[in-house]
């Protein structure tokens, strides 16, 4: 098995050899592990992303260990674990440019978030419950137009989404309806009236798994993890469906929170196949 960390800690070296007064903080580090052993007519990548705490300290119980929970159910592939501050907006994309490179329709990349979710105003006219929703990564919120943009940029591959936020269901582009109030997976963010909002349509396959609708709310635990995370882990077995593995998951949910699945594009081959393959 490769373990490589990125990037290397070259600055240290070079202010040691420069005689700083000052030791430089540590960059942030993402955590790449490839065994190797990619094999066969489809290619399957990962990248996993948590939130315990972000630039200006705010924390979300758990999502370290969701993120970490979910690398290992890929731990015959190719992942990158993204934690807390090399979780910008920049690096995740960065990250995801990168697993998602060369893929081709029938290849396989999952992407999971775990942290805090938000919602603003709504921006573009485009959601019919008039809110935007966007993951809380460590400097900045990704909202879900941009979100949607990006997507609509990477090799038309099958996607699939796990994210365990506050809002879940819209991260992404927009679904249903959502009330504008504060929650355990949620931050208050101002808005920025600023953003570009750009449309666009993707060739690709996509599934959702999220945490709750995106009217409602996450709940983790520090330590534990997300309950929606952390549920998918207990019912996780091997040769299971994507969406049976989803109905047994959300069978053994609180009331309080709702799991959706959701589809974009996605053949039945796609929904009824063994899940995460």
């Amino acid at each position: 098995m490769k373990l490589f960390r990125i990037p290397i800690a070259a600055c240290l070296f070079a202010a040691l050899l420069t005689g700083c007064a000052t030791m430089p903080q540590p960059n942030p580090v993402v955590t790449i592990t490839d065994p190797g052993n990619e094999t066969g007519p489809i290619t399957r990548r990962g990248v996993c992303v948590g939130l315990l705490t972000t630039a200006d300290g705010t924390r979300c119980p758990g999502a370290d260990v969701d993120a970490r929970t979910v690398a290992g159910w890929m731990a015959d592939r190719r992942v990158a674990l993204v934690l807390d501050a090399a979780a910008t907006v920049a690096g995740v994309k960065t990250q995801i440019l990168m697993a998602a490179y060369g893929l081709m329709p029938d290849d396989l990349l999952s992407v999971s978030f775990s942290g805090h979710g938000t919602q603003r105003p709504d921006v573009s006219g485009d959601e019919t419950d008039g809110m935007d929703e966007g993951l809380v990564l460590f400097d900045d919120v990704w909202w879900d137009d941009d979100m949607w943009l990006f997507i609509c940029g990477l090799p038309p591959c099958r996607l699939e989404l796990f994210t365990d936020t506050c809002h879940a269901e819209g991260n992404w582009r927009r679904l249903g309806r959502a009330i504008h109030v504060a929650g355990p997976r949620y931050v208050q963010m101002e808005l920025d009236l600023g953003d570009e909002v750009r449309r666009g349509e993707w060739e690709g396959q996509l599934i959702q798994n999220a945490g709750c609708r995106e009217e409602s709310y996450s709940y983790g635990i520090e330590g534990y993890g997300g309950t929606w995370t952390q549920t998918l882990d207990d019912k996780r077995v091997a040769g299971i469906s994507r969406l049976e593995w989803f109905e047994a998951a959300k069978a053994e949910m609180p009331a309080n929170q709702e799991p959706v699945f959701a589809t974009y594009n996605a053949s039945e081959a796609f929904i009824n196949g063994e899940a995460l393959r």
